[in-house]
This record gives structure tokens, C-alpha cells and sequence, in this order.
């Protein structure tokens, strides 16, 4: 739950509204992973 809160914050930082998919994707991976995907996800937005 720690992990969605942290999400949350970043979610509330960015002002991006990520899919449920997306988060299910954070929960199951590692924060280094998560954190890769964030970067692909910018750079190509």
C-alpha cells in the first residue's frame, strides 16, 4: 500500500493520470523498472 501511496505522490507531482494498468505494472515491478518505464513513458509523451 506504501508503494501506491508513493505512486500517488508522484501521480500528484507530475499531474499525470496514469491507467490502471500502469499501476498494476508499478505494483508488480521494482522501482528501478518502474522508474525506466517512467522515463520511456515521458520521452515519448
Amino acid at each position: 500500500m506504501k508503494k501506491l501511496e508513493i505512486s500517488h505522490s508522484y501521480i500528484s507531482l507530475f499531474g499525470i493520470k496514469l491507467d490502471n494498468t500502469f499501476l498494476v505494472m508499478y505494483s508488480s515491478a521494482q522501482t528501478p523498472l518502474w522508474l525506466l518505464s517512467l522515463a520511456e513513458f515521458c520521452s515519448t509523451a
